[in-house]
């Protein structure tokens, strides 16, 4: 029987799905697309009609510099350059911008000569040498040559690109991008040529026969983890192996799938699908209209409805507004997820008898009043909760800073024609000017996916934290008029969002930015001493010393997210009895961190232990032994891209100052987020606001 459910398991999950790879969509936002030629006539490129040849700017002249040598996929931080060839060493410098994000493509097919011409590019990735394409299509950037195949390339310095096309995400498929590497082959990069504008290709943590391969897509991983219980017995095994995999992966089809299967061919009771089965019937039953939305809805004048099975939505865009509709559909599959997710675990959560309720914006100067006017500080993320309220606040537009540059190059090319939304169908007769040459359209198709791409990771990551945390306020497992500890509302965050630039959503998984960077502070540190003392600092809010304010922050929110995971993932239980003892805490005010940990101590270091020293030591080991033995599909890729992040912050100092005018009593009233210390009193072991017993003040020894 259970050979066959895995069979159908397979099955079911699309072999393009499984053949999918992803890549690193990397670009330089200070570089603009060169259109001048990028060689003399000598290199084979006619003189320009009626004049002189007019040479290109010159490497490090204004505006542009060349294009660094990628490092071939596979090669560490030790031998020039970064993992997989996503950068080198030293390339991002006080001027430079760069995007990245990460995006699934599949069947690769080639692009004819006679659509985009043939082309020689150097080491730079600048056009040498082009043929001319077929009447009617894109035109050259530069004079071509005649069409038809390419001379043969004798200088080693320069190498022939081929076009190719991949299909995406989206249900379209990319413009033309350029390889070097012969058709046909495994390749690890393409690229715009002329540009800074890459798509590289992540490598796995693996290899075979010592070379390097694709990291595998999250479907081929499901699908390997499927084959490999074709020797087990257990329903429990396709569940825990298979099923909770898929639903932490943002897999809720083929989650859903399995679960029916096994119910399906199941000829005994099991508790975990009886589970399952209660909780599916309550989830597909509609909420009821919150009476509360009515009256709110009218306070928004102008706004429209998009209202779906648990949500009632208003919102500025327009009528059916395909953006709005995408965060909407993320809400629902937050929303089954979040219940399923706690149900696997052995955990009942009441589903809310009403709607929830949502404002999304489209326009970020709204979003930014409604965020200054209800928590009295600067927006410096996508959403926010009024707890109290149990409303959910969204703004559909990214807030960085290099967002926001992005933002104007797109605007850029929109003024000159080009229609990104059409430019992602992926027609290469469509999306541009007729007079568009073939690197224009080339260039702006590889910026509507990357910009795409990026909107997916943000309504993954936005609605993973703030849409997960609307629902613990709705379902009542967290108190609406308790400021919840730093620690606890940093590192609850953390264990349900999406980290940027990851390949998959995630949700109650391994976090790809905090687990390699934890595991990178504290791999010479696994010790109950260490770990000791970050628990103090999460319990005082403290951050580590001889630490920037920064880093200490970034430290503190990934210490913060490993006791979290860890607490969720294997003491549930008592996670559950502790989220329900902040009820009769203090309200309205921040929690001293002796009513904290006395609480703490109560459900997870057996308070009414005989030997409380020993009990302690347990839990830190326990915790130890579990971060560093969690798994993580990609580590390798993660490790790599998070140092690349940080030597960009380096260069670039895009960090966030704080806004000297945030009114910090409203915010933490309304938002229950806490960034200061807690309340001043008495510091002796047991007074208020003292240090619990047995956690050692941060720099004491």
């Amino acid at each position: 029987m259970l050979s066959r459910i895995i069979a159908l398991a397979i099955f079911l999950i699309t072999t393009a799905a499984i053949h999918a790879e992803y890549y690193l969509i990397r670009v330089d936002l200070t570089r603009p697309l060169e259109k001048a030629a990028a060689a003399g006539p000598g290199a084979g490129v006619p003189m320009p009609p009626g004049g002189a040849f007019v040479p290109p700017p010159m490497p490090g002249g204004p505006g542009v510099r060349p294009m660094r040598p990628m490092t071939p996929p596979g090669v560490g931080s030790g031998e020039g350059g970064f993992s997989g060839g996503i950068i080198e060493k030293g390339e991002f410098t006080l001027n430079s911008r760069f995007v990245f994000t990460v995006v699934e493509l599949n069947k690769r097919i080639a692009v004819a000569q006679t659509i985009f011409p043939w082309i020689i590019v150097d080491q730079n990735n600048k056009i040498s040498q082009q043929g001319a394409p077929a009447a009617g299509q894109p035109n050259p950037a530069q004079p071509g040559g005649a069409p038809g195949a390419p001379p043969a390339v004798k200088d080693p310095q320069l190498k022939i690109g081929h076009w190719n096309r991949f299909d995406h995400p989206w249900n379209g498929k990319t413009m033309p991008l350029v390889t070097t590497d012969a058709p046909g082959a495994i390749t690890g990069e393409y690229f715009v040529p002329n540009s800074s504008m890459q798509f590289v290709q992540i490598i796995s943590d693996e290899s075979v026969k010592g070379k390097a391969v694709a990291l595998p897509s999250i479907s081929k991983i499901l699908a390997d983890r499927t084959a490999a219980l074709k020797d087990k017995k257990s329903a429990n095994d396709v569940v825990d192996k298979v099923g909770r995999f898929a639903l932490e992966h943002g897999m809720t089809k083929e989650f859903k799938d399995t679960m029916d299967l096994l119910i399906k061919e199941s000829k005994s009771k099991s508790p975990i699908l009886e589970t399952y089965s209660k909780t599916k019937k309550a989830i597909e039953e509609k909420g009821a209209p919150e009476p509360a939305f009515a009256a709110l809805s009218k306070s928004f004048v102008g706004f429209n409805q998009e209202n779906s099975d648990h949500f009632e939505v208003i919102h500025d865009g327009i009528p059916n507004d395909p953006d709005v509709k995408l965060w909407v559909a993320q809400l629902e599959k937050n929303y089954t997820t979040f219940f399923m997710w706690f149900s696997l675990n052995g955990t009942q959560i009441e589903i809310p008898k009403t709607k929830l309720s949502v404002v999304i914006t489209t326009k970020p100067d709204v979003y930014n009043e409604m965020h200054l006017a209800l928590l009295g500080n600067k927006a410096k993320g996508q959403g926010f909760m009024l707890p109290r309220e149990k409303l959910l606040v969204l703004c559909t537009k990214r807030l960085d800073p290099i967002s926001e540059m992005l933002g104007l190059k797109m605007k850029e090319w929109t003024t000159k024609g080009y229609d990104f939304n059409q430019l992602l169908i992926g027609k290469i007769s469509q999306g541009h000017p007729p007079a568009a040459d073939h690197l224009d359209v080339a260039y702006s198709g590889a910026l509507s996916v990357l910009n795409r791409a990026l909107d997916q990771e943000t309504v993954w990551n936005t609605i993973g934290n703030f849409g997960t945390l609307q629902l613990f306020y709705a379902t009542k497992t967290l108190p609406a008029n308790v400021v919840l500890p730093k620690w606890f509302s940093e590192g609850l965050a953390g264990v349900f969002e999406t980290p940027h630039c990851s390949p998959w959503m995630s949700f109650g998984s391994a976090n790809s930015y905090h687990l390699p960077l934890f595991r990178q502070i504290y791999k010479n540190k696994r010790t109950p001493v260490e770990f000791e003392a970050i628990l103090s600092r999460l319990m005082t809010s403290s951050y580590a010393a001889n630490l920037s304010p920064q880093a200490g922050q970034e430290q503190f929110a990934t210490e913060a997210w490993a006791l979290v995971y860890f607490l969720i993932k294997k003491k549930q239980t008592a996670f559950m009895a502790f989220c329900k003892d902040f009820e009769m805490s203090p309200k309205d005010v921040v929690l001293s961190p002796g009513v904290v940990f006395k609480s703490f101590s109560k459900h997870f270091l057996a308070a009414d232990s005989a030997d409380m020293k020993k009990a302690q030591t347990t839990f830190l080991l326990e915790w130890i032994d579990f971060i560093f033995t969690e798994n993580l599909e990609g580590e390798k890729f993660f490790v790599d891209l998070r140092r690349i992040q940080s030597e960009m912050l380096k260069t670039q100092d895009l960090s966030v100052t704080e806004d000297p005018t945030e009114n910090m009593i409203l915010r933490l009233l309304l938002e229950g987020g806490v960034e200061t210390g807690g309340v001043s009193g008495n510091t002796q072991p047991g007074g208020p606001g003292a240090i619990p017993p047995g956690i050692r003040p941060p720099g004491s020894k």
